[in-house]
């Protein structure tokens, strides 16, 4: 993995981790609160980290079909789901013993096959997928697919009880599916085609565009 910098509501650099080994990581996930997911899927190995950037363990990604993970995330309850692309299945797998729990095919349930993913997290006991075509896919959390949510031109982000879409020239943001009594909210942003990144946390909306980090203080009804 690169090196990880943490940073806080003033853009200050607050936590470091640089790894033993460099690798390019393909997506890091921390919305269980416990603990810190960096996957490599070139290696097909994942990092934890704790809240402090201090590395728990690193390892194989779970196998026991020769599938080949495209994806990963750490669930709520503190285990592994896996976006196996062999097999084309949403599978979870107890963090300590790499036992299955469950594996949901998808091949009957989507019109396609997914490309490269962008996003794949838990997020309020709901999993989401989305992929390099903008699709968003919802998913129990058993990992049962339920429906699609639409498109987004960049990759989503969370927000209470939001999911932050971008446009070319302004950020949305619609009601999650336990919260459909909220309304939808629309922001003007006339660079949001150039969105890298979006972020929330403690009122706090980080964008992240190709040369430099916004932050923005945002209350959310």
């Amino acid at each position: 993995m690169g090196n990880l910098q943490q940073y806080n509501g003033k853009g200050e650099k607050t936590l470091f981790y640089s790894p033993a080994k460099q690798v390019k990581p393909n997506s890091i996930d921390s919305w269980n609160g416990l603990s810190l997911l960096i996957f490599s899927r070139a290696y097909q190995q994942y990092t934890l980290l704790d809240r402090f950037l201090t590395e728990q363990s690193t390892n194989s990604v779970p196998n026991p079909d020769q599938g080949f993970a495209s994806m990963l995330a750490v669930s709520l309850d503190n285990n592994i789901w896996v976006l196996d692309a062999t097999n084309f299945s949403v599978n979870k797998y107890q963090l300590n013993s790499n036992q299955l729990l469950f594996s949901n095919p998808l091949d009957l349930k989507l019109h396609r096959r997914i490309k490269e993913p962008v996003v794949f997290t838990e997020y309020q006991n709901y999993l989401y997928l989305s992929d390099t075509t903008g699709s968003i896919y919802l998913f129990d959390n058993t990992g049962s697919f339920i429906k699609e949510l639409g498109t987004s031109q960049k990759p989503v982000a969370f927000a209470n009880d939001y999911l932050v879409k971008a446009t070319d020239s302004s950020l949305v943001f619609e009601p999650l599916p336990r919260n459909l009594s909220k309304i939808r909210i629309s922001f003007s942003f006339k660079e949001a085609k150039n969105i890298v990144r979006l972020a929330f946390t403690n009122e706090q909306l980080a964008i992240l565009l190709p040369n430099e980090l916004r932050i923005y203080r945002l209350s959310l009804p």
